[in-house]
């Protein structure tokens, strides 16, 4: 893994000075999916696969690209973009709070009744 950063920057250049610069964009996405989800296809000893985060991961990317063309679209400084952009913020904060804090919160919920809940990982 320590070689990425070197590797990843050495290829955008290499594409940047032959100037195949429609390729940059896609290089770059493949490497951040690479980048984030390497603890996924990789795991630490001890834990399991989780290749749904990969899925979650993809599914974001789309998700914001989409948003952003359709923000994009709208008209500037019109109630659509303004709306559009507070709907993709709530969804994105939203898949933050519960993947850090889901499992958190029903712990806290479930030592008040005695329970144990949980959502796996």
């Amino acid at each position: 893994m320590l070689g990425f950063l070197p590797v990843t920057l050495l290829v955008l250049w290499l594409l940047s000075k032959w100037g195949l610069n429609q390729f940059v964009l896609p290089w770059l996405l493949i490497c951040s999916i690479l980048f984030y989800s390497y603890w996924n296809l990789f795991p630490p000893a001890g834990q399991a696969l989780t290749p749904g985060d990969i899925l979650l991961i993809i599914v974001s990317v789309v998700f914001n690209h989409q948003m952003g063309m359709v923000i994009t679209s709208a008209q500037l400084f019109s109630s659509r973009g303004e709306l559009l952009l507070i709907i993709g913020t709530v969804i994105n904060l939203g898949l933050i709070a519960y993947y850090k804090y889901a499992n958190s919160f029903l712990s806290s919920v479930g030592s008040l009744f005695a329970a144990e809940w949980n959502l796996g990982n």
